[in-house]
């Protein structure tokens, strides 16, 4: 169905109108969101405590993190939103078309901040909504989960006969295994099987748990490293759970291990995250001795803008005190590493902040009706990568939409 361009009193179309055509020009867009995300997981949470409102500021957390992470973070979801908008911006009015434009330009150029565009919010939430109503009902796979685990557990069914069969069951079948890890973690039959179990699920819901078991010391150190492992090989499926429970900072004893995970896969947020940490508790005495093990860790960035970073970190107004001597000894120790292989993460933001910046130049041209122009600058992105789904996208487009 086609947005409609006037409201029914013929009037001049406000601001709110002209976001609910555009709303409804990408109603149904599909964000491609797992069903064991870890964001659906949250948001039934606080729909079943009934705070599933932008009133609570922890719902408004949630959703900021869903786009960032599947929007703002994924080129393809967000070359696809702009797209859909070019092509039905011709049905709308021209008010309306000049705050498409805006929210065009705002997907395209990924040095935006997509958590504060309305339409780009207010989408998402609604897909979220429609995204959990959709999802097949998991509770026969779990029931089926415990009656495996009781077998198991009176003797009447092998280690290995539990573990193949749990994993034939699929995700939600990771529930009950964490159960029983959890309620007797110091078992070491139970949790060496359930560590085992979850690392061969290799679900989202799987990895949450495993991450969630190494963020305090609660098994035996083989086992503790056995699931860190899983963890780090499964890490994108793990990252959204940790990133949430590092912002709260609602820790006692800081998660060593999440840092550490942060630092070996060369998270690009992760000395970041270190100096948040520190600017939290770096007043509080009782952290003192884990900051300084995070200091350390630091140390194994290979962020090539890591000394430039605690540089400005210690004359920064924030920095705690206490936090001082610690970036101090930083910068005393530090030393840089060889440089990385070609395609290591900062390499590869830059690379991509730089084809960015080429196709945003093409899409002015080609919104300024400069077609021939726009068509050779989306070639030459193309000739350094095929697959850029901006360029793809724009090139893609029927003649209606060169707007």
């Amino acid at each position: 169905m086609s947005p409609k361009k006037r409201n029914p009193s013929g009037s001049k179309i406000s601001i709110g109108e002209s976001v609910e055509i555009i709303a409804q020009s990408i109603a149904g867009f599909d964000f491609n969101v797992a069903p064991d995300d870890f964001i659906l997981f949250e948001l039934n949470r606080m729909i079943e405590e009934d705070r599933a409102s932008f009133e609570d500021e922890e719902f408004r957390i949630l959703i900021d993190e869903g786009i960032q992470q599947h929007v703002e973070e994924n080129l393809e979801i967000r070359s696809k939103l702009a797209g859909a908008l070019r092509n039905s911006i011709l049905e709308m009015d021209p008010a309306t078309q000049t705050i498409a434009r805006r929210v065009i330009r705002a997907l395209e150029n990924t040095g935006y901040d997509l958590r504060n565009v309305g339409v780009v919010v207010r989408t998402y939430t609604a897909y979220l909504f429609d995204r959990l109503q959709s999802l097949e009902d998991g509770s026969a796979s779990e029931q089926d989960a415990r009656r495996l685990i009781e077998a198991w557990n009176s003797g009447t069914l092998s280690t290995e006969e539990l573990s193949k069969q749990i994993q034939h069951l699929g995700p939600r079948a990771a529930g009950p295994v964490a159960d029983l890890l959890l309620d007797d973690p110091e078992n070491r039959r139970i949790a060496e099987t359930a560590v085992s179990i979850l690392s061969g699920i290799g679900s989202a819901i799987s990895a949450r748990v495993l991450a969630h078991v190494i963020a305090e010391p609660m098994l035996d150190e083989d086992l503790e490293m056995r699931a860190y492992l899983s963890v780090r090989e499964t890490w994108p499926l793990a990252r959204p759970f940790i990133i949430h429970s590092l912002e709260a900072h609602a820790h006692e004893d800081l998660p060593f291990r999440w840092f550490q995970l942060l630092i070996e896969v060369q998270d690009l947020t992760a000395a970041q995250r270190i100096y948040d940490e520190l600017c939290v508790h770096g007043a509080n005495a009782n952290y003192h001795e884990d900051l300084w093990a995070l200091t350390i860790l630091l140390a194994q960035s290979r962020d090539p803008e890591i000394e430039d970073q605690v540089v400005e970190w210690l004359n920064s107004p924030e920095t705690p005190a206490a936090v001082v001597p610690m970036l101090q000894e930083f910068l005393k120790d530090y030393r840089k590493p060889a440089a990385g292989a070609a395609a290591d993460p900062w390499n590869e933001q830059s690379r991509l902040q730089s084809l960015n910046g080429d196709y945003v130049a093409a899409a002015e041209l080609w919104d300024a009706g400069k077609i021939d122009a726009a068509q050779t600058a989306l070639d030459r992105i193309l000739e350094k990568d095929p697959a850029y789904p901006f360029a793809k996208m724009l090139k893609s487009l029927s003649s209606r939409c060169r707007t």
